[in-house]
């Protein structure tokens, strides 16, 4: 009974009829067959994965920074490319301005054609003398002083006149040519008892005085200036004897 009992114990089974060495090789094959297939074993290096990763923000933090780098300069050029078109619009404007009232003039004939090559010589040299274009007349400023008679004489040495002023469009560009500097007009009277006129004989209809003016201070202001202020109406009737600049007109249609 005893060696029954020894080898009874020793090759005991387990209560599905397994030993315990067999259930043992069981349950390690079990948990063996449970780990994920896709499991992979951590190498010293780093795994694709994660380097296809860094790749990727790698990428994309270089297309962003391009992309900003476009954007700004796609901003600078338009704010250059804005810039020029005003000021060639501006060019455009003064131009149109200046040369609106000669377009009638254009040549049809041979005869016509030799006058407006003409035209175009005169006013190319009338430019280099200093001389201004506005519409149909050219205006010369002064840089000298001189009395309301001597600046006339000035004018009529050069082919013009003391400027004439007989629009809007013509005193706003003056007072805008002149700025802030004082200068005559062709604008006089004889004296107290009789009416302004300019220097050709004609009435003054439309005028541009300051207000309170023209107040012929001590009974001895009868010639008109600009009075030295950038606005509209800056006229001042002043003592013809005092000096002062002035400006010369003469038509480019004669």
């Amino acid at each position: 009974m005893e060696m029954r009992d020894t080898m009874y114990v020793n090759v005991e089974k387990t209560a599905d009829g397994r030993s315990d060495s067999e259930e043992h090789q069981y349950e390690d094959v079990y948990e063996n067959s449970q780990v994920n297939p896709h499991h992979q074993q951590n190498t010293p290096g780093a795994s694709p994965q994660k380097t296809g990763k860094r790749r990727y923000r790698l990428v994309a933090v270089v297309l962003g920074l391009l992309c900003v780098l476009l954007l700004t300069a796609i901003i600078l050029l338009w704010i250059q490319f804005s810039a020029e078109q005003d000021h060639l619009q501006s060019r455009l404007l003064n131009m149109t301005n200046e040369w609106d009232e000669l377009k009638m003039y254009q040549p049809q004939t041979e005869a016509e054609a030799e006058v407006f090559r003409g035209v175009i010589a005169y006013l190319a040299e009338a430019k280099q003398q200093g001389w201004k274009l506005f519409h149909t007349s050219l205006y010369h400023i002064s840089t000298e002083e001189k009395t309301w008679s001597e600046s006339r004489e000035d004018c009529l040495g050069k082919g013009a006149d003391l400027v004439i002023i007989n629009s809007e469009e013509e005193q706003e560009f003056l007072v805008k040519t002149l700025d802030k500097e004082r200068a005559w007009i062709g604008l006089i009277r004889s004296d107290s008892e009789v009416a302004w006129e300019w220097v050709d004989g004609s009435e003054l209809t439309t005028n541009y005085w300051s207000r309170g003016e023209p107040n012929n201070h001590k009974d001895s202001e009868h010639c008109a200036e600009f009075r030295g202020i950038p606005i509209k109406n800056n006229w001042n009737d002043r003592q013809c004897t005092i000096t002062g600049g002035w400006v010369c007109e003469k038509t480019i249609l004669n």
